[in-house]
């Protein structure tokens, strides 16, 4: 038997520079207030709860830019794969966090905006009238999980 009804997926909406991420509710731990950074880079590090964990700015890793800012937020995520050197990553937001519940009827595939793509954006949708990208969350802790073995490499 086929199942038509699906429930709704509680989903967060979270600001960045270059839009709205939509994530699922269940793979945000927290969010927390950051200190301003000097540059924009791909990866920065944390320290939360005496773990160093990377800060991603999805900017930087979509679009090269490198740019001072002041985004005082960033969202803790458990990650997906299975790597014990890499059990969260943190991303910096503009702003807090929304709820919002993702259903069949209100997710929509953006196609203009799925024309350009960042290696790190899944798909763009639309959920009800708001803009959102869905992160390839694999894709981004595969390239930190790089990142981290380069920084570790005897020179």
């Amino acid at each position: 038997m086929i199942r038509t009804n699906y429930p709704p997926i509680k989903s967060l909406v979270i600001p960045l520079e270059l839009g709205n991420l939509i994530i699922p509710n269940n793979v945000m731990v927290e969010m927390i207030n950051i200190k301003e950074q000097d540059k924009k880079q791909l990866v920065n590090w944390l320290d939360w709860q005496g773990k160093t964990i990377p800060l991603i700015s999805l900017e930087a890793l979509c679009l090269s830019e490198q740019d001072s800012y002041s985004n005082k937020h960033c969202i803790i995520l458990s990650t997906l794969l299975d790597n014990n050197e890499l059990n969260f990553i943190a991303i910096e937001s503009k702003g807090s966090p929304h709820t919002v519940e993702v259903t069949k009827e209100t997710l929509r595939d953006d196609h203009k905006k799925n024309e350009k793509r960042c290696p790190y954006i899944a798909s763009h949708v639309r959920v009800g009238n708001i803009p959102c990208m869905i992160p390839d969350l694999p894709a981004i802790e595969t390239v930190i999980l790089e990142m981290m073995k380069l920084e570790n490499s005897p020179t």
